[in-house]
């Protein structure tokens, strides 16, 4: 049956009765309590108790934590229906508190009482009711009523309810209908519906700001005035009226008001997380009420801001979801992380606890004489972080508890805006009566919150060829992390970066624009300092610079450049002297060109494209691809090389196609003894790991080669070059009485002929390294093979086992620990150069590589200093070579020849009144000149 809850006022004696009810009759149990909440609430609070402070990680992905004791292990969670479920699901006991879940009318409406049903709009100031939304809806048109050239009332959308709630602002500057150069600073409250402290505290604030502002004489207008004439104020009272109004139809009371909005979600668990992920509270969609606070932060970036919550009193600052430092925490013992701090966490620390402090000392003046409010003994002092900073009434957020998906981490990381979270009240809901001493409390600390928006660094950035303000980055080098920059704003162009007192580099950056570093800022704190215009040179009309060939292979090759950030690429390349050149495009600074000709010299060029302009492109850089080794298969050339089969066949590759045949055809990887008895190893060599063998059993499909046939197995490419001795060793295990042979033989050719080998290294023909049995039990020890390799110093080789069965099935034949062994040749670089001459193209660039000033006596790998000129280097310039030695990088010699370059040919078929000079400037030939006019008054017989 679809029980129809009542509304109102009466939720709270309906509850207060349905409870009392079971109660008499029975003993209503912790399930049945939890059931009747999720009822009538769709949501529930409850406590349960984890064994170690780790376990609480367990479920902060899945509820919503809302406080954790560390020295009674309890939590205190949140969770909608579908959330109480996982957690039912583990079989942990709990208990449902009444005072977390339940308000009693009469104390929470202790002011005014039935009366709140008639309006009372506008309000009556400090506001010491909780009005209802019509009144709420109505006072905030009033304050725009009231003050229209100060005041914006607007909505940023319609509540998920959609019965007619808004999520409302106002904004109030001294020119707001003006986008002016002042930083954007927030106060919202409520986004848990259940937590209003901060709603009727809003409005009052609204009302303070406003009358202060036009009341010269008030004592506090001075910093009024300059927070209404040198910033914008945005404030939302109210967050998520659908929670706080819940399951009223009329709007008017907040007896019911729950922490989820209308579709049973926690709106502070709905943001995208730089840790958790886009979803972290496993909605696969983001809240109406999230998405209007998102597009908000997209449309204007704010300064500062303050979310104001309750259940607790301290401030709150980022980041939730990251630990600050790596000693113990209650959540994290074992070091899990992550751990970063927010670069400005002293800065943070500082204007927190001047909040929790300015509140502890107006809450202790309520009770001097003539106080328009109540005293209140230790308020905002907890401290949840102590062990971290001992500050009573501040807290950093992941030492407390982490969180996921909240808007503080959201709007810090991916907004640039400085949120912290501060909590007023250990009630959620005050009595009407406490709401005045709150106000009074906390008015001045937000003030001043406030007011720290207002300072740190702040300027414009402009383009500085049209001096047009510009989006731009602003970094504290060496400091800022985690979103922490901030960003300009058009259309004025202008920044602002509060920031703990130091001095610091600042880094100016744009798309499309020369970077700009402005040194040594000094600052203090409590100042707003005004550093001159900062003016961005545009460079889309240079070409990308260190233009960088790397990983030259045969046929592949990187190329990489500096990046200019915002811009895209084009790129071209040929062979050197080809007509024709191969394009394309990159949206990053480096690319990877393929399907290269081996052993070619290149040219590359590049250019770049931002805000619709193209640059020509760069000077020709080149690189030469490198000829492939004279065999296939992975290149080995560093040694020694070791191959002990325990990864698998590793380098080597199965001979294929040995017999003719569908049999099976393959040497078998095995651990262990192998199939048949009397035959083979019981184990690999040092009696454990990986071998290769011979499955001398009767031939099939699948795992036997059978008898009297004859399998190879394979070399990768061996490079010795560059070494000399080399010697290849492997270890055999050879027992059984039908034993075959056991050939090692070699190809200087990647395998187009072989040729068998003896231990010395010589060629041998139908002669086996190996024949017949070789150990006499399966337990015998492995011995070991060595055969010199001398001969072929210098060479690229392949070798080659081939392992031919004998003529019974009892001849296994395994082969284990294959090494090669070299040592490096001894190489004396030379550098030999000649001195030449180059004359600048058509264009005003030149270019040389290593061979142009190799005079033929150099040896080793050639580079050069220089490579590419144009017209600044007309006339000698000194270009060193160096040979290097190709084994050891430290190991060169150099010398250094004159290149002497000429400017551009002068141009040819000039006509008769053309002049041509070159322009040194422009590296180019400027041709002048213009044809005589011709003579006039000639007779008729002339000709001119």
């Amino acid at each position: 049956m679809k029980i129809n809850y009542p509304h109102g006022s009466y939720f709270a004696l309906f509850l207060f009765f349905l409870l009392s009810t079971n109660f008499c009759h029975s003993q209503i149990t912790t399930a049945e309590k939890a059931e009747l909440y999720l009822s009538i609430k769709g949501e529930i609070t409850f406590t349960f108790q984890v064994k170690k402070d780790s376990d609480i990680q367990r479920y902060t992905e899945n509820l919503s934590i809302i406080h954790y004791n560390s020295v009674t292990k309890t939590v205190k969670a949140w969770a909608n229906e579908k959330q109480f479920r996982f957690f039912q699901a583990k079989n942990i006991a709990y208990e449902v508190p009444k005072s977390e879940n339940e308000v009693d009318a009469i104390s929470i409406y202790d002011v005014s009482k039935q009366s709140r049903y008639a309006s009372r709009a506008p309000l009556t100031f400090p506001v010491n009711t909780y009005p209802t939304y019509a009144e709420y809806a109505q006072q905030m048109q009033e304050f725009e009523n009231s003050y229209p050239t100060l005041v914006d009332k607007f909505s940023i959308g319609t509540t998920t309810q959609n019965d007619g709630k808004e999520i409302l602002f106002v904004k109030i500057s001294d020119n707001v209908g003006i986008d002016e150069q002042e930083p954007k600073l927030m106060l919202t409250s409520s986004m848990h519906g259940d937590e209003i402290a901060g709603y009727p505290m809003m409005l009052s604030l609204i009302n303070y700001i406003l009358t202060v502002y036009n009341d010269v004489g008030h004592s506090d207008h001075a910093r009024i005035k300059n927070l209404v004439e040198n910033a914008e104020i945005w404030i939302n009272p109210s967050a998520n009226p659908d929670g706080t109004y819940y399951n009223d139809a009329t709007n008017t009371s907040v007896t019911n008001a729950r922490r989820a909005n209308h579709n049973s979600w926690d709106l502070n668990r709905n943001y995208p997380d730089n840790v958790a992920g886009i979803h972290p509270d496993g909605n696969s969609i983001y809240e109406l009420e999230t998405q209007y606070f998102m597009t908000l932060a997209n449309n204007n970036h704010f300064v500062i801001s303050a979310n104001f919550h309750g259940g607790t009193e301290l401030v709150n600052y980022p980041f939730d979801n990251a630990y600050a430092t790596t000693v113990s925490h209650s959540e994290d013992p074992g070091g899990v992380g992550p751990f970063y701090a927010h670069p400005d966490t002293n800065w943070f620390e500082d204007i927190s606890v001047e909040y929790a402090t300015h509140t502890q000392t107006d809450a202790n003046s309520g009770s001097t004489a003539g106080a328009p409010y109540n005293y209140k003994p230790s308020y905002m002092t907890d401290d949840d972080d102590s062990y971290y900073k001992l500050s009573p009434g501040v807290t950093h957020g992941a030492e407390w508890y982490r969180v996921y998906g909240g808007r503080q981490d959201y709007m810090n990381f991916y907004q640039q805006c400085r949120e912290t979270t501060i909590e007023l009240s250990d009630t959620k809901i005050l009595p009407e009566s406490q709401l005045d001493d709150y106000w009074y409390y906390n008015r001045d600390a937000i003030l001043d919150y406030l007011t720290q928006g207002t300072y740190g660094f702040t300027g414009v950035v402009k383009d500085a060829g049209t001096s047009n303000p510009i989006n731009a980055t602003v970094t504290i080098v060496g400091h800022d992390g985690y979103g922490s920059h901030t960003v300009t704003e058009l259309p004025q162009g202008d920044y602002y970066r509060p920031i703990e007192a130091g001095t610091y580099d600042i880094l100016f950056e744009a798309d499309c624009y020369q970077s700009y570093t402005l040194t040594n800022q000094t600052i203090a704190n409590y100042e707003t300092k005004l550093l001159a215009d900062v003016f961005l040179t545009p460079i889309a009309g240079s070409a990308p610079v260190n233009i960088t060939p790397s990983n030259v292979s045969a046929t592949t090759a990187s190329v990489s450049w500096d990046n200019i950030t915002g811009a895209t690429y084009d790129y071209q390349y040929r062979i050197l002297g080809s007509p024709t050149w191969i394009s394309g495009s990159n949206a990053s600074n480096s690319i990877a060109l393929s399907g290269l000709t081996q052993s070619s010299q290149y040219e590359i060029q590049v250019r770049s494209l931002c805000n619709s302009n193209t640059s020509p492109y760069s000077s020709s850089v080149l690189f030469t691809t490198t000829a492939p080794p004279p065999c296939t298969g992975n290149l080995i050339n560093s040694f020694p090389y070791n191959e002990d089969f325990d990864s698998g066949i590793g380098d080597w590759v199965q001979g294929a196609n040995d017999v003719p045949g569908s049999n099976y055809e393959d040497w078998t990887l095995k651990s262990g003894g192998t199939t048949s008895n009397g035959t083979g190893p019981n184990s690999g060599y040092g009696g454990s790991g990986n071998y290769f063998y011979t499955e001398a059993s009767n031939a099939n499909t699948t795992t036997n080669v059978g008898q009297n046939v004859s399998i190879t197995l394979i070399s990768p490419c061996f490079d010795l070059t560059n070494y000399i001795n080399p010697t290849f060793s492997f270890y055999y295990h050879m027992f059984g009485a039908g034993m075959g042979s056991l050939s090692v033989e070699i190809s200087t050719d990647n395998g187009s002929n072989w040729n068998q080998l003896d231990a010395s290294g010589n060629t041998v023909t139908n002669t086996p390294i190996l024949n017949g049995q070789q150990q006499g039990s399966n337990a015998a020890s492995w011995l070991q093979q060595n055969i010199d390799l001398n001969a072929y110093s210098g060479l690229f080789i392949k070798l080659r086992f081939t392992g031919t069965t004998g003529s019974t099935y009892i001849s296994d034949m395994a082969i284990d620990q294959l090494n090669l062994s070299a040592t490096l040749n001894s190489f004396t670089p030379v550098a030999d150069c000649r001195d030449i001459s180059i004359t600048l193209d058509a264009s005003g660039n030149a270019s040389i590589t290593s061979s142009s000033i190799d005079n033929g006596g150099s040896a080793g790998n050639l580079s050069i200093d220089i490579s590419s000129f144009d017209c600044s280097n007309i006339g000698t310039n000194n270009v060193t070579l160096t040979a290097t030695d190709p084994t050891d990088s430290g190991n060169t010699d150099s010398c250094v020849a004159v290149v002497t370059v000429n400017q551009p040919a002068a141009p040819t078929g000039l006509e008769c009144w053309e002049t041509a000079t070159f322009n040194n400037t422009t590296c180019v030939w400027d041709v002048t000149g213009s044809q005589p006019a011709a003579p006039t008054g000639l007779e008729c017989w002339e000709t001119a």
